[in-house]
Protein backbone atom coordinates (compact mmCIF):
# COMPACT_ATOMS: atom_id res chain seq x y z
CA UNK A 1 0.00 0.00 0.00
CA UNK A 2 1.26 3.37 -1.14
CA UNK A 3 1.23 5.97 1.49
CA UNK A 4 0.40 10.02 0.02
CA UNK A 5 1.23 12.93 1.96
CA UNK A 6 -0.57 16.15 0.81
CA UNK A 7 -3.88 17.77 0.67
CA UNK A 8 -7.58 17.19 -0.17
CA UNK A 9 -8.31 19.79 -2.22
CA UNK A 10 -12.03 19.30 -2.90
CA UNK A 11 -14.71 17.13 -2.19
CA UNK A 12 -16.74 15.94 -5.44
CA UNK A 13 -19.18 13.19 -3.86
CA UNK A 14 -19.49 12.66 -0.23
CA UNK A 15 -22.12 10.35 1.25
CA UNK A 16 -22.52 11.68 4.99
CA UNK A 17 -24.06 7.91 5.97
CA UNK A 18 -21.15 5.89 5.48
CA UNK A 19 -18.74 8.34 4.77
CA UNK A 20 -17.80 7.17 1.37
CA UNK A 21 -15.88 10.07 -0.30
CA UNK A 22 -14.64 11.10 -3.85
CA UNK A 23 -12.22 13.87 -3.80
CA UNK A 24 -9.04 15.68 -5.39
CA UNK A 25 -6.07 15.68 -3.89
CA UNK A 26 -2.51 17.29 -4.46
CA UNK A 27 0.30 15.37 -3.33
CA UNK A 28 3.57 16.77 -2.02
CA UNK A 29 5.20 14.02 -4.74
CA UNK A 30 3.06 15.11 -7.45
CA UNK A 31 2.92 19.23 -6.93
CA UNK A 32 1.71 19.42 -10.62
CA UNK A 33 -1.09 17.13 -10.92
CA UNK A 34 -4.44 16.28 -8.86
CA UNK A 35 -5.10 12.47 -7.48
CA UNK A 36 -8.68 11.40 -7.45
CA UNK A 37 -8.97 9.43 -4.26
CA UNK A 38 -11.90 7.50 -3.09
CA UNK A 39 -12.93 5.23 -0.38
CA UNK A 40 -14.50 5.97 3.30
CA UNK A 41 -13.21 9.23 4.81
CA UNK A 42 -15.11 10.01 7.56
CA UNK A 43 -15.06 13.63 8.54
CA UNK A 44 -12.90 14.73 5.77
CA UNK A 45 -12.44 18.40 4.26
CA UNK A 46 -11.10 20.17 1.93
Amino acid sequence: METLKGTLERIVFENAETGYVIGRFSARDYPNELITVVGNLMSANP
